[in-house]
Protein backbone atom coordinates (compact mmCIF):
# COMPACT_ATOMS: atom_id res chain seq x y z
CA UNK A 1 0.00 0.00 0.00
CA UNK A 2 2.85 2.37 0.79
CA UNK A 3 4.44 1.63 -2.62
CA UNK A 4 1.08 2.19 -4.38
CA UNK A 5 0.62 5.46 -2.51
CA UNK A 6 4.06 6.67 -3.62
CA UNK A 7 3.29 5.73 -7.25
CA UNK A 8 0.02 7.68 -7.12
CA UNK A 9 1.80 10.70 -5.65
CA UNK A 10 4.39 10.59 -8.39
CA UNK A 11 1.75 10.32 -11.09
CA UNK A 12 -0.21 13.21 -9.60
CA UNK A 13 2.88 15.40 -9.61
CA UNK A 14 3.73 14.34 -13.16
CA UNK A 15 0.20 15.18 -14.25
CA UNK A 16 0.57 18.67 -12.81
CA UNK A 17 3.78 19.22 -14.82
CA UNK A 18 2.31 18.04 -18.16
CA UNK A 19 -0.29 19.68 -20.36
CA UNK A 20 -3.99 18.99 -20.25
CA UNK A 21 -3.97 15.94 -22.55
CA UNK A 22 -1.14 14.27 -20.61
CA UNK A 23 -2.86 15.04 -17.31
CA UNK A 24 -6.06 13.47 -18.60
CA UNK A 25 -4.20 10.22 -19.36
CA UNK A 26 -2.63 10.19 -15.88
CA UNK A 27 -5.94 10.73 -14.11
CA UNK A 28 -7.68 8.21 -16.36
CA UNK A 29 -5.12 5.62 -15.33
CA UNK A 30 -5.65 6.42 -11.64
CA UNK A 31 -9.45 6.40 -11.91
CA UNK A 32 -9.45 2.96 -13.58
CA UNK A 33 -6.74 1.50 -11.38
CA UNK A 34 -8.39 2.30 -8.02
CA UNK A 35 -11.72 0.48 -8.61
CA UNK A 36 -9.85 -2.39 -10.34
CA UNK A 37 -7.73 -2.98 -7.25
CA UNK A 38 -10.64 -2.38 -4.85
CA UNK A 39 -12.88 -4.95 -6.54
CA UNK A 40 -10.00 -7.21 -7.54
CA UNK A 41 -10.97 -7.03 -11.19
CA UNK A 42 -7.94 -7.78 -13.38
CA UNK A 43 -9.78 -6.67 -16.53
CA UNK A 44 -10.22 -3.11 -15.22
CA UNK A 45 -6.62 -3.09 -13.97
CA UNK A 46 -5.44 -4.18 -17.43
CA UNK A 47 -7.54 -1.48 -19.11
CA UNK A 48 -6.06 1.16 -16.79
CA UNK A 49 -2.60 0.32 -18.13
CA UNK A 50 -3.57 1.38 -21.67
CA UNK A 51 -3.47 5.18 -21.03
CA UNK A 52 -0.30 4.68 -18.98
CA UNK A 53 1.49 2.88 -21.81
CA UNK A 54 0.16 5.47 -24.28
CA UNK A 55 1.61 8.23 -22.12
CA UNK A 56 4.99 6.50 -21.77
CA UNK A 57 5.27 5.83 -25.50
CA UNK A 58 4.21 9.35 -26.35
CA UNK A 59 6.72 10.94 -23.97
CA UNK A 60 9.51 8.90 -25.55
CA UNK A 61 9.35 11.26 -28.55
CA UNK A 62 9.65 15.01 -28.07
CA UNK A 63 8.28 17.68 -30.43
CA UNK A 64 10.69 19.88 -32.41
CA UNK A 65 11.84 23.24 -31.13
CA UNK A 66 13.15 26.36 -32.88
CA UNK A 67 16.94 26.57 -32.58
CA UNK A 68 17.74 29.74 -34.56
CA UNK A 69 16.05 32.28 -36.85
CA UNK A 70 17.88 34.11 -39.63
CA UNK A 71 16.38 37.26 -41.16
CA UNK A 72 17.13 38.90 -44.51
CA UNK A 73 17.52 42.65 -44.49
CA UNK A 74 14.66 44.79 -45.76
CA UNK A 75 15.53 47.79 -47.89
CA UNK A 76 15.03 50.94 -45.83
CA UNK A 77 14.03 53.71 -45.93
CA UNK A 78 10.96 52.88 -47.96
CA UNK A 79 8.02 54.92 -49.23
CA UNK A 80 4.36 54.71 -48.33
CA UNK A 81 2.65 52.46 -50.86
CA UNK A 82 5.79 50.41 -51.54
CA UNK A 83 6.16 46.69 -50.79
CA UNK A 84 8.84 45.00 -48.71
CA UNK A 85 9.93 41.35 -48.70
CA UNK A 86 10.20 39.68 -45.29
CA UNK A 87 12.20 36.44 -45.21
CA UNK A 88 12.73 34.33 -42.07
CA UNK A 89 14.76 31.10 -42.14
CA UNK A 90 13.98 28.90 -39.16
CA UNK A 91 16.19 25.99 -38.03
CA UNK A 92 14.55 23.37 -35.82
CA UNK A 93 15.85 20.63 -33.56
CA UNK A 94 15.20 16.90 -33.85
CA UNK A 95 11.71 15.77 -33.00
CA UNK A 96 8.35 14.72 -34.33
CA UNK A 97 5.25 16.86 -34.41
CA UNK A 98 3.71 20.04 -35.75
CA UNK A 99 5.38 23.44 -35.51
CA UNK A 100 3.48 26.67 -36.14
CA UNK A 101 5.20 29.94 -37.10
CA UNK A 102 3.64 33.37 -36.80
CA UNK A 103 5.19 36.73 -37.61
CA UNK A 104 3.43 39.66 -35.86
CA UNK A 105 3.21 42.87 -37.90
CA UNK A 106 2.40 46.49 -37.02
CA UNK A 107 -1.24 47.29 -37.64
CA UNK A 108 -0.25 49.92 -40.22
CA UNK A 109 1.19 47.20 -42.50
CA UNK A 110 -0.89 45.13 -44.90
CA UNK A 111 -0.11 41.74 -46.44
CA UNK A 112 0.49 42.17 -50.16
CA UNK A 113 1.56 38.61 -51.00
CA UNK A 114 1.92 35.35 -49.09
CA UNK A 115 1.10 34.79 -45.43
CA UNK A 116 2.71 35.59 -42.10
CA UNK A 117 1.42 32.28 -40.68
CA UNK A 118 3.00 28.92 -41.55
CA UNK A 119 2.69 25.25 -40.46
CA UNK A 120 5.33 22.55 -40.77
CA UNK A 121 5.11 18.83 -39.91
CA UNK A 122 8.45 17.32 -38.99
CA UNK A 123 9.53 13.66 -38.80
CA UNK A 124 12.43 13.23 -36.37
CA UNK A 125 15.20 14.88 -38.44
CA UNK A 126 16.00 18.58 -37.94
CA UNK A 127 14.97 20.82 -40.81
CA UNK A 128 15.13 24.39 -42.12
CA UNK A 129 11.92 26.27 -42.82
CA UNK A 130 11.84 29.37 -45.03
CA UNK A 131 8.97 31.76 -44.39
CA UNK A 132 8.60 34.64 -46.87
CA UNK A 133 5.87 37.14 -47.68
CA UNK A 134 5.47 40.70 -48.89
CA UNK A 135 4.08 43.55 -46.84
CA UNK A 136 2.70 46.89 -48.01
CA UNK A 137 3.63 50.05 -46.12
CA UNK A 138 0.44 52.06 -45.71
CA UNK A 139 1.55 54.83 -43.35
CA UNK A 140 4.73 56.82 -42.74
CA UNK A 141 6.66 56.55 -39.49
CA UNK A 142 9.25 54.46 -37.66
CA UNK A 143 8.17 50.86 -37.12
CA UNK A 144 9.59 47.69 -35.62
CA UNK A 145 8.79 44.16 -36.77
CA UNK A 146 8.95 42.01 -33.60
CA UNK A 147 10.65 38.59 -33.34
CA UNK A 148 9.07 35.50 -34.84
CA UNK A 149 6.67 33.59 -32.58
CA UNK A 150 6.48 29.78 -32.70
CA UNK A 151 4.50 26.96 -31.10
CA UNK A 152 5.42 23.24 -31.32
CA UNK A 153 3.02 20.40 -30.60
CA UNK A 154 3.39 16.66 -29.95
CA UNK A 155 1.54 14.34 -32.40
CA UNK A 156 -0.64 13.17 -29.48
CA UNK A 157 -0.73 16.69 -28.01
CA UNK A 158 1.03 15.35 -24.92
CA UNK A 159 3.81 17.97 -24.78
CA UNK A 160 4.77 21.11 -26.58
CA UNK A 161 6.72 24.32 -26.46
CA UNK A 162 6.53 27.94 -27.51
CA UNK A 163 8.71 31.01 -27.70
CA UNK A 164 9.92 33.88 -29.86
CA UNK A 165 13.21 34.06 -31.75
CA UNK A 166 14.85 36.19 -34.37
CA UNK A 167 16.02 39.78 -34.53
CA UNK A 168 13.76 42.80 -34.53
CA UNK A 169 13.60 44.67 -37.83
CA UNK A 170 13.43 48.48 -37.74
CA UNK A 171 11.92 50.26 -40.72
CA UNK A 172 11.72 53.94 -41.68
CA UNK A 173 8.72 54.62 -43.88
CA UNK A 174 8.69 57.99 -45.65
CA UNK A 175 5.61 59.76 -47.05
CA UNK A 176 4.34 58.66 -50.45
CA UNK A 177 6.50 59.92 -53.28
CA UNK A 178 6.13 59.89 -57.06
CA UNK A 179 8.73 60.91 -59.60
CA UNK A 180 7.30 64.19 -60.87
CA UNK A 181 6.32 64.57 -64.48
CA UNK A 182 7.31 67.61 -66.50
CA UNK A 183 5.09 70.44 -65.31
CA UNK A 184 3.42 72.73 -67.81
CA UNK A 185 4.46 76.23 -66.85
CA UNK A 186 4.87 79.61 -68.45
CA UNK A 187 8.15 81.55 -68.30
CA UNK A 188 8.04 84.90 -66.60
CA UNK A 189 9.35 87.07 -63.82
CA UNK A 190 7.93 85.55 -60.61
CA UNK A 191 4.50 85.19 -62.23
CA UNK A 192 3.77 81.58 -63.09
CA UNK A 193 2.49 79.25 -60.35
CA UNK A 194 5.30 76.75 -60.98
CA UNK A 195 8.12 79.00 -62.27
CA UNK A 196 10.49 76.57 -63.92
CA UNK A 197 11.86 79.41 -66.04
CA UNK A 198 11.44 82.37 -63.69
CA UNK A 199 14.13 84.89 -63.00
CA UNK A 200 14.85 84.92 -59.29
CA UNK A 201 15.79 87.29 -56.54
CA UNK A 202 17.98 84.60 -55.09
CA UNK A 203 20.87 82.59 -56.45
CA UNK A 204 24.55 83.26 -56.96
CA UNK A 205 25.31 86.80 -55.70
CA UNK A 206 26.38 89.11 -58.48
CA UNK A 207 28.69 92.15 -58.44
CA UNK A 208 26.01 94.82 -58.54
CA UNK A 209 25.25 96.35 -55.14
CA UNK A 210 21.56 96.65 -54.39
CA UNK A 211 20.96 97.93 -50.84
CA UNK A 212 21.80 97.67 -47.14
CA UNK A 213 19.15 95.86 -45.14
CA UNK A 214 18.60 94.18 -41.78
CA UNK A 215 20.08 90.76 -41.18
CA UNK A 216 17.75 87.81 -41.88
CA UNK A 217 18.27 84.28 -40.59
CA UNK A 218 20.31 82.43 -43.19
CA UNK A 219 22.32 85.39 -44.54
CA UNK A 220 26.07 84.72 -44.88
CA UNK A 221 28.22 86.28 -42.17
CA UNK A 222 30.59 87.66 -44.80
CA UNK A 223 27.83 89.98 -46.08
CA UNK A 224 27.57 91.86 -42.77
CA UNK A 225 28.40 95.55 -43.21
CA UNK A 226 30.37 96.30 -40.05
CA UNK A 227 30.91 99.97 -40.85
CA UNK A 228 27.20 100.61 -41.28
CA UNK A 229 26.57 98.82 -37.99
CA UNK A 230 29.14 101.01 -36.24
CA UNK A 231 27.57 104.22 -37.56
CA UNK A 232 24.13 103.17 -36.29
CA UNK A 233 25.24 101.42 -33.12
CA UNK A 234 23.54 103.94 -30.85
CA UNK A 235 20.13 103.71 -32.51
CA UNK A 236 20.16 100.23 -34.07
CA UNK A 237 21.87 97.14 -32.67
CA UNK A 238 20.63 94.56 -35.18
CA UNK A 239 23.25 93.48 -37.79
CA UNK A 240 23.12 95.05 -41.26
CA UNK A 241 24.10 93.18 -44.42
CA UNK A 242 24.91 94.15 -47.99
CA UNK A 243 22.37 92.96 -50.52
CA UNK A 244 23.59 92.26 -54.07
CA UNK A 245 21.67 91.55 -57.22
CA UNK A 246 21.39 87.81 -57.57
CA UNK A 247 21.42 85.56 -60.59
CA UNK A 248 19.57 82.33 -61.08
CA UNK A 249 16.11 81.07 -60.26
CA UNK A 250 13.81 82.15 -57.50
CA UNK A 251 13.35 80.50 -54.13
CA UNK A 252 10.35 78.52 -52.87
CA UNK A 253 8.87 78.59 -49.38
CA UNK A 254 6.31 75.93 -48.42
CA UNK A 255 3.91 76.31 -45.51
CA UNK A 256 2.52 72.97 -44.29
CA UNK A 257 -0.62 73.85 -42.32
CA UNK A 258 -1.23 70.84 -40.06
CA UNK A 259 -4.33 72.33 -38.43
CA UNK A 260 -6.83 70.14 -36.50
CA UNK A 261 -8.97 69.71 -39.63
CA UNK A 262 -6.11 67.79 -41.23
CA UNK A 263 -7.16 64.61 -39.39
CA UNK A 264 -10.20 64.16 -41.67
CA UNK A 265 -10.26 60.55 -42.90
CA UNK A 266 -9.35 57.23 -41.29
CA UNK A 267 -6.23 55.97 -39.52
CA UNK A 268 -4.42 55.09 -42.73
CA UNK A 269 -5.59 57.66 -45.29
CA UNK A 270 -6.33 61.13 -44.00
CA UNK A 271 -5.61 64.77 -44.66
CA UNK A 272 -2.31 64.67 -42.77
CA UNK A 273 -0.84 61.86 -44.87
CA UNK A 274 -1.99 63.59 -48.07
CA UNK A 275 -0.44 66.88 -46.94
CA UNK A 276 2.87 65.14 -46.31
CA UNK A 277 2.69 63.52 -49.73
CA UNK A 278 2.18 66.92 -51.37
CA UNK A 279 5.01 68.50 -49.37
CA UNK A 280 7.50 65.74 -50.19
CA UNK A 281 6.75 65.81 -53.91
CA UNK A 282 7.01 69.58 -54.14
CA UNK A 283 10.25 69.65 -52.16
CA UNK A 284 11.84 67.05 -54.41
CA UNK A 285 10.66 68.73 -57.60
CA UNK A 286 11.94 72.21 -56.79
CA UNK A 287 15.21 71.02 -55.26
CA UNK A 288 15.92 68.91 -58.34
CA UNK A 289 15.30 72.02 -60.47
CA UNK A 290 17.91 73.90 -58.47
CA UNK A 291 15.63 76.19 -56.45
CA UNK A 292 16.42 77.22 -52.92
CA UNK A 293 13.52 75.52 -51.19
CA UNK A 294 12.44 75.68 -47.56
CA UNK A 295 9.48 74.54 -45.50
CA UNK A 296 7.68 75.79 -42.42
CA UNK A 297 5.75 73.03 -40.62
CA UNK A 298 2.80 74.36 -38.61
CA UNK A 299 2.15 71.28 -36.49
CA UNK A 300 2.23 70.12 -32.90
CA UNK A 301 5.86 71.25 -32.91
CA UNK A 302 6.50 74.11 -35.36
CA UNK A 303 9.69 73.73 -37.36
CA UNK A 304 11.27 75.98 -39.95
CA UNK A 305 13.83 74.77 -42.46
CA UNK A 306 15.42 77.80 -44.11
CA UNK A 307 15.47 77.66 -47.95
CA UNK A 308 18.56 75.95 -49.31
CA UNK A 309 19.59 73.68 -52.17
CA UNK A 310 20.94 70.13 -52.63
CA UNK A 311 19.58 66.75 -51.62
CA UNK A 312 20.85 67.22 -48.10
CA UNK A 313 18.08 69.79 -47.73
CA UNK A 314 15.58 67.17 -48.92
CA UNK A 315 16.74 64.66 -46.30
CA UNK A 316 16.57 67.26 -43.56
CA UNK A 317 12.99 68.06 -44.53
CA UNK A 318 12.10 64.36 -44.56
CA UNK A 319 13.31 63.96 -40.99
CA UNK A 320 11.06 66.84 -39.94
CA UNK A 321 8.07 65.48 -41.86
CA UNK A 322 8.40 62.02 -40.32
CA UNK A 323 7.40 63.34 -36.89
CA UNK A 324 4.59 65.70 -37.88
CA UNK A 325 1.48 65.63 -35.73
CA UNK A 326 -1.60 67.88 -35.99
CA UNK A 327 -1.48 71.18 -34.15
CA UNK A 328 -3.77 71.96 -31.24
CA UNK A 329 -4.27 75.57 -32.37
CA UNK A 330 -5.65 76.73 -35.72
CA UNK A 331 -3.71 80.00 -35.96
CA UNK A 332 -0.17 78.64 -36.30
CA UNK A 333 -0.21 79.45 -40.01
CA UNK A 334 -0.45 83.15 -39.14
CA UNK A 335 2.54 82.78 -36.83
CA UNK A 336 4.50 81.13 -39.64
CA UNK A 337 3.72 83.98 -42.06
CA UNK A 338 4.86 86.58 -39.54
CA UNK A 339 8.03 84.63 -38.72
CA UNK A 340 9.05 84.46 -42.39
CA UNK A 341 7.95 88.03 -43.18
CA UNK A 342 11.48 89.41 -43.57
CA UNK A 343 12.46 86.59 -45.89
CA UNK A 344 9.39 87.03 -48.12
CA UNK A 345 9.93 90.80 -48.31
CA UNK A 346 13.63 90.43 -49.07
CA UNK A 347 13.60 87.54 -51.52
CA UNK A 348 10.08 87.52 -53.02
CA UNK A 349 9.85 83.68 -53.12
CA UNK A 350 7.13 81.48 -54.50
CA UNK A 351 4.99 80.71 -51.42
CA UNK A 352 2.96 77.51 -51.33
CA UNK A 353 0.36 76.91 -48.61
CA UNK A 354 -0.66 73.24 -48.17
CA UNK A 355 -3.81 73.05 -46.10
CA UNK A 356 -7.06 71.18 -45.50
CA UNK A 357 -10.02 73.52 -45.64
CA UNK A 358 -12.60 73.44 -42.89
CA UNK A 359 -15.26 75.86 -41.64
CA UNK A 360 -13.22 76.50 -38.48
CA UNK A 361 -9.91 77.16 -40.26
CA UNK A 362 -11.05 78.99 -43.39
CA UNK A 363 -10.68 82.42 -41.80
CA UNK A 364 -7.11 81.69 -40.71
CA UNK A 365 -6.06 80.54 -44.19
CA UNK A 366 -7.72 83.54 -45.81
CA UNK A 367 -5.96 85.94 -43.43
CA UNK A 368 -2.61 84.27 -44.07
CA UNK A 369 -3.02 84.55 -47.87
CA UNK A 370 -4.09 88.18 -47.49
CA UNK A 371 -0.96 89.00 -45.48
CA UNK A 372 1.24 87.21 -48.00
CA UNK A 373 -0.39 89.24 -50.78
CA UNK A 374 0.56 92.48 -49.02
CA UNK A 375 4.23 91.46 -49.04
CA UNK A 376 4.39 91.35 -52.85
CA UNK A 377 4.52 94.18 -55.36
CA UNK A 378 1.01 95.52 -55.86
CA UNK A 379 1.60 96.08 -59.58
CA UNK A 380 2.43 92.46 -60.26
CA UNK A 381 0.63 89.19 -59.74
CA UNK A 382 1.79 87.59 -56.45
CA UNK A 383 3.58 84.24 -56.52
CA UNK A 384 1.21 82.50 -54.11
CA UNK A 385 -0.12 78.97 -54.47
CA UNK A 386 -2.68 77.29 -52.21
CA UNK A 387 -3.02 73.50 -52.39
CA UNK A 388 -6.42 72.70 -50.94
CA UNK A 389 -6.68 69.04 -49.95
CA UNK A 390 -10.27 67.80 -50.01
CA UNK A 391 -10.02 64.93 -47.52
CA UNK A 392 -13.76 64.47 -47.05
CA UNK A 393 -13.77 61.74 -49.69
CA UNK A 394 -11.44 59.70 -47.46
CA UNK A 395 -14.09 59.36 -44.75
CA UNK A 396 -15.31 55.71 -44.66
CA UNK A 397 -18.67 55.46 -46.42
CA UNK A 398 -20.40 53.58 -43.61
CA UNK A 399 -23.65 55.54 -43.78
CA UNK A 400 -26.19 55.86 -46.58
CA UNK A 401 -26.14 59.67 -46.47
CA UNK A 402 -22.37 60.04 -46.07
CA UNK A 403 -21.85 60.88 -49.75
CA UNK A 404 -24.45 63.66 -49.58
CA UNK A 405 -22.76 65.16 -46.50
CA UNK A 406 -19.42 65.15 -48.34
CA UNK A 407 -20.88 66.94 -51.36
CA UNK A 408 -22.61 69.53 -49.19
CA UNK A 409 -19.35 70.24 -47.36
CA UNK A 410 -17.57 70.73 -50.68
CA UNK A 411 -20.23 73.19 -51.80
CA UNK A 412 -19.69 75.20 -48.62
CA UNK A 413 -16.03 75.58 -49.54
CA UNK A 414 -16.69 77.13 -52.98
CA UNK A 415 -17.16 80.76 -51.83
CA UNK A 416 -14.03 80.54 -49.73
CA UNK A 417 -11.98 79.23 -52.67
CA UNK A 418 -13.21 82.13 -54.80
CA UNK A 419 -12.12 84.63 -52.15
CA UNK A 420 -8.64 83.10 -52.08
CA UNK A 421 -8.40 83.50 -55.84
CA UNK A 422 -9.51 87.11 -55.53
CA UNK A 423 -6.27 87.77 -53.62
CA UNK A 424 -4.33 86.54 -56.64
CA UNK A 425 -3.54 83.10 -55.23
CA UNK A 426 -3.41 80.12 -57.52
CA UNK A 427 -5.66 77.54 -55.82
CA UNK A 428 -5.21 73.86 -56.68
CA UNK A 429 -7.92 71.57 -55.37
CA UNK A 430 -6.83 67.98 -54.83
CA UNK A 431 -9.26 65.12 -54.22
CA UNK A 432 -7.07 62.24 -52.97
CA UNK A 433 -9.92 59.74 -53.30
CA UNK A 434 -10.10 60.40 -57.05
CA UNK A 435 -6.56 61.09 -58.30
CA UNK A 436 -2.94 61.16 -57.29
CA UNK A 437 -1.08 64.33 -56.44
CA UNK A 438 1.33 63.77 -59.32
CA UNK A 439 -1.50 63.89 -61.86
CA UNK A 440 -3.01 67.00 -60.28
CA UNK A 441 0.18 69.06 -60.13
CA UNK A 442 1.19 68.01 -63.67
CA UNK A 443 -1.84 69.72 -65.21
CA UNK A 444 -1.63 73.28 -66.45
CA UNK A 445 -3.11 75.42 -63.66
CA UNK A 446 -4.63 78.79 -64.53
CA UNK A 447 -5.19 81.55 -62.00
CA UNK A 448 -8.84 82.56 -61.88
Amino acid sequence: MIVLHLQWSFLLKAGMMLNRESSDLVFLFIILLIPGIFFGNLVIVSISLVPLFLLIIGLAFSPPRVVAVETDEIATPAWVGANGLVVRRVRTSDGIGLIKLYQPLPQEFALAEGSNLAWHWQWFKASTIEMSFRIRFTKRGDYTIPPLEWVSQHPLKLTGGQGSDGAQVTLNIWPRFYLPRSLKTLPGLSVSPLPSADIAKIGIPGQDFREIRAYVSGDPIKNINWRAMARRAEQYVWPLVNEYEREGRKSVLIYLDANPAIEIGDNIENGLECSLEAAVNLLFYFLEKGYRTGIYICGHISRYLHPDTSRIQFRKALRYLMDVRPAYQINQLLTAVETTRDYVLGYNPLTIVITTLDMKTNRVVETAVSRLRQMYNRHRRPAIMVISIDAYGLIPQDMNNQSHITELTRLQMRPFVRRLRSYGANVIEWHPDRETFSSVISRKVMVR
